[in-house]
């Protein structure tokens, strides 16, 4: 039997594996935590059985039951989900939700900014923030404020700027007679 200590996150570690406990035991102190022998061993918590035994180090084992509310509807939220979910606006919406979480370390990272371009649409209707969506893809502006200020500035209504076509450099010829570019 060891002691273990009620995280913020409502886990406990114990033999370095993490596991949850009902968040009303958050702020706790130190509680003590059993745990079986063999793979059919439970992580046990004041004579209550909580979590099937794990043997893998640094995991955690969650219980949707033990979480807050809040943080069961929060659970749900998956970055495809969220994508699919700005899909109802549109493809490009779609495409810039993704490229908005991929381009953060962590998914959830992007989940706010995501909200709020698919929120957009209650302000200013889905065919703009469409619109913005993918004028904002082709500047690479990959970003909530980018979208906003595309629709404040009512650049969504504008055509997307043609792709500048590359001038070859002339080659220039130097003191000794070779040519360079």
């Amino acid at each position: 039997m060891e002691t273990a200590k009620v995280n913020i996150d409502y886990h406990i570690e114990a033999d370095h594996h993490y596991y949850s406990v009902p968040y009303q035991l958050c702020r706790q102190g130190r509680l003590r935590a059993q745990l079986g022998d063999d793979h059919r061993g439970l992580l046990q918590l004041k004579a209550r059985r909580l979590a099937p035994r794990s043997f893998k180090r640094g995991q955690f084992t969650t219980d949707p039951a033990h979480m807050p509310e809040s943080h069961r509807r929060y659970a749900q939220w998956t970055p495809s989900r969220i994508i699919n979910w700005a899909s109802t606006t549109g493809p490009s919406a779609a495409k810039l939700v993704e490229a908005i979480i991929k381009s953060r370390p962590h998914p959830e990272q992007g989940f706010r900014s995501a909200l709020g371009i698919i929120r957009l649409a209650d302000r200013y209707g889905t065919e703009r923030v469409e619109a913005a969506c993918g004028r904002a893809l082709h500047l690479r502006a990959y970003s909530y404020r980018s979208v906003q200020s595309i629709l404040a500035h009512g650049l969504d209504k504008q055509p997307l700027p043609e792709a500048r076509p590359t001038v070859p450099i002339p080659a220039t010829r130097t003191c000794a007679g070779t040519y360079y570019q």
